[in-house]
């Protein structure tokens, strides 16, 4: 958490890691269902105690319940500590032979004594399952582990303030309705035991009130943001997937971020909020240099390792209006020996359309559709599945969910519907029939046979081929500045992303010229490179086209970290394909050199545009913003200047000098595997 952050009377507060009471059934016999993001947690070894239930550190269900929430465990036979690290790199820590945790610091009394028996470590579940911000509520013949809204965070911002909300998952905020004096914002898939209301003195702002409503499994907590008058609200990116920052600004003060409200948005959210709303909505906010009074809220990037960051859903219903909108209200996984099943249930009969990827991706996209339950990322412990993604993707006006499926080896992938949704079989039995990887179909009505869609050979990325040349013209560099036009990056410190890139892209050019390279920037002004408001799959597929069209020779990604505390510092470099961590080493090693940063390595990520790029690839992540040491370096022209020569100088060392020389450089040590947060070119599958 950001040491400059003001806490709203109590909301820093650490959460206790006090059991909400399971009586009856669920208290003392291993009968009651346990329920979380909605599928059942099923412990295979387990046994229970006295108001919590213990664990084995091998349990499958335990790990697998762990990697659903971005958490993971480490301990050894014969260890004395246990440790879990959370999605947010804190740490909760268990002793053998003592009846306590420690988290954030804190030693909190555990329900019993944690032992080691079968070389596994027996934990309490339900402890650490609040330890990761999960309350076991008890509904009779279950449990289940609902998601809270753990803190709001008010830090003042130059003349603005900014409302920081942390949560247990990835949180997607829904917008009810917009006046002058009041924003009301529903937060889908949360519960909270904050404190309802709160009175605060800040510009723009004069009080919060939370609400929670709904049942255990699905929830919901509702924010009202009661504001002076003609205040407006927008909603800002972050590096935080379980985060939302939002803005808010008086008339006369800059908001930074695409408003929330005004005429196009009112316009847009007919069909979710009611006509009286809708036709006489009195919020109007004024215009934002480079946004439109009226703009409608953008979609916001997706930062690793999270595949989602906070995106506008379709505003909520309200007043008691009923709407045909379809939505997605569950989803099933049901793998066995034979196939690996999905059913995807949604209410309406929306059409549907799939897909099927030349590099092992296969998803389904319901447009006009939206996501009542929360997202969800994990990984699939399944020889035909490498990974499951379910997410909203649109935009108020054009809402869309997602179901993504990343695909292992060579398996099938057949499609039926029935009234309640879709199912998905993914088998390895060669003898159903494949059709097109492209079709569409409604929910409800069955989809002409054959219904399968092969999967190509391979599961590799297509850019994963060595056979991929350098490029077709071996002068040619395409430097990348991240982000720009609607989509600032991560900001902090007064600074943008977006101009800090285009400002060390610019010097990087000149120095590259100079040296007798022919130099093409994705963009070289604040422009989106594909268009405003896109998708960021388009916007970084665009970026990818301008280098594999030119046939460029090397590809260069410039990008400044962030992270949701100012403790973090340092310069990394990232590559995704193998042929290319020469390439990412020696840019590292001169920026290093040249800098003075904290080195914190060169990483394998799978980032977008350093993936689907055909020719040798970096992504640069020069200093972060949100510390305050670095974000002082990153102000300075001397500093920029640096990070351009230091990269000049790695080209030189990695191409061998002059432009038409065959690649060539030294060996440097082997890159670090150790996962470090960046700021945001995201993981599309």
């Amino acid at each position: 958490m950001n040491r400059s952050l003001a806490p709203i009377g109590s909301l820093l507060a650490a959460a206790a890691l006090t059991l909400v009471p399971l009586t009856g059934a669920c208290a003392d016999e291993s009968a009651a269902s346990i329920w979380a993001l909605g599928s059942q947690v099923i412990l295979a070894q387990s046994t229970p105690q006295v108001g919590d239930r213990a664990v084995a550190t091998s349990d499958p269900g335990l790990q697998r319940f762990l990697t659903r929430v971005g958490a993971h465990i480490s301990y050894q036979p014969g260890q004395q500590y246990i440790v879990v690290t959370r999605a947010d790199h804190r740490s909760i820590l268990f002793t053998i032979g003592e009846k306590t945790l420690r988290f954030d610091g804190v030693d909190q009394d555990a329900p019993f004594v944690v032992r080691e028996h079968d070389g596994a470590a027996w934990l309490p579940f339900f402890a650490l399952a609040e330890a990761l911000d999960f309350t076991p509520v008890s509904t009779g013949s279950s449990i289940v582990l609902q998601p809270q809204l753990t803190s709001i965070d008010l830090q003042p911002d130059h003349g603005r303030s900014l409302l920081i909300l942390h949560a247990a998952v990835p949180t997607h905020p829904q917008l009810v309705r917009a006046t002058a004096a009041e924003t009301i914002i529903r937060l889908p898939g949360l519960g909270t035991h904050l404190p309802m209301q709160h009175f605060v003195d800040a510009p723009g702002l004069r009080a919060i009130d939370l609400a929670v409503t709904g049942n255990p499994r699905n929830p919901t907590t509702t924010l009202t943001l009661y504001t002076t008058l003609h205040s407006r609200l927008g909603l800002l990116g972050t590096p935080d997937p379980d985060g939302v920052v939002l803005a808010v600004a008086p008339a006369h003060v800059a908001l930074g971020a695409p408003p929330l409200g005004g005429a196009k948005f009112a316009a847009t959210t007919a069909l979710a909020v009611s006509r009286a709303h809708t036709q006489n909505l009195p919020f109007a906010p004024l215009p934002e240099r480079g946004i439109e009074a009226d703009a409608t809220p953008s979609p916001l990037p997706t930062p690793p390792p999270v595949a989602s960051l906070p995106t506008l859903l379709p505003a909520a219903v309200s007043n008691g209006s009923s709407l045909d909108v379809p939505v997605v209200n569950d989803i099933h996984e049901m793998p066995d020996k034979e196939a690996y099943l999905i059913h995807l249930s949604v209410a309406g009969q929306p059409t549907f359309s799939w897909h099927l990827l030349g590099d092992g991706r296969f998803y389904v996209d319901l447009p006009g559709a939206s996501l009542g339950i929360p997202p969800r990322e994990e990984s699939v412990g399944d020889p035909r599945v490498v990974s499951l993604r379910l997410r909203a993707n649109g935009t108020p006006d054009a809402p869309n969910v997602r179901l993504a499926l990343t695909l292992r080896g060579t398996p099938l992938v057949a499609l039926g519907t029935d009234p309640q949704g879709i199912t998905i079989r993914v088998t390895t039995d060669h003898s159903v029939a494949a059709i097109s990887p492209i079709g569409s179909g409604r929910i409800g009505v069955p989809i002409v046979a054959p219904v399968a869609v092969a999967a190509p050979s391979g599961s590799m990325p297509v850019a994963d081929a060595a056979a991929f040349a350098p490029g077709t013209n071996p002068r040619l560099i395409v430097i990348d500045p991240g982000h720009g036009g609607s989509d600032s990056g991560a900001i902090g410190n007064g600074m943008m992303e977006k101009n800090l890139t285009l400002d060390i892209a610019r010097r990087l050019r000149t120095l590259l010229v100079e040296h007798g390279w022919q130099v093409r920037m994705t963009r070289d002004s604040d422009v989106d490179v594909y268009r405003p408001d896109d998708s960021a799959h388009d916007e970084l597929q665009a970026r990818c086209d301008v280098a594999n069209r030119l046939g460029a020779r090397l590809f260069i990604s410039i990008h400044i970290n962030s992270f949701t505390t100012s403790e973090l510092t340092g310069t990394t470099t990232y590559y995704y394909k193998p042929q290319d961590a020469t390439f990412a080493r020696i840019i590292q090693s001169r920026l290093i050199a040249d800098l003075g940063t904290d080195n914190d390595g060169v990483r394998r990520e799978n980032f977008y545009v350093v993936r689907h790029t055909t020719m040798p690839s970096i992504l640069v992540e020069t200093a972060f913003i949100s510390n305050p040491s670095d974000a002082d370096r990153l102000r300075t022209p001397a500093f920029r200047q640096h990070v351009a020569q230091a990269i000049s100088e790695g080209v030189t060392t990695y191409t061998g000098g002059a432009p038409s020389t065959v690649l060539s450089a030294p060996l440097l040590p082997a890159p670090d595997a150790t996962p470090t947060p960046s700021d945001g070119d995201d993981l599309l599958p």
